[in-house]
């Protein structure tokens, strides 16, 4: 009976953090999107950088969080 109880426990673990991490994922990609588009449509007819991929404008928002990120 206790076993099924610490399975059962497991379960609902896994469950929630699958969850959580689809819900971080989804909010990420939610920042990514318009750093990826305002970067194609005005960074490389300014400076004649080229264009990016999603993976990175998502690179570019980790980096930036890093670098910009208040200290408290």
């Amino acid at each position: 009976m206790n076993i099924k109880k610490g399975i059962d426990k497991i379960d609902e673990f896994v469950k929630a953090w699958t969850i959580e991490m689809i819900g971080v994922c989804l909010f990420s990609l939610a920042y990514t999107i318009p750093v990826y588009f305002l970067w194609n449509w005005l960074i490389p007819s300014i400076f004649g950088f080229n264009a990016i991929t999603i993976f990175q404008a998502w690179g570019l928002n980790f980096l930036f969080r890093i670098l910009f990120q208040n200290p408290e």
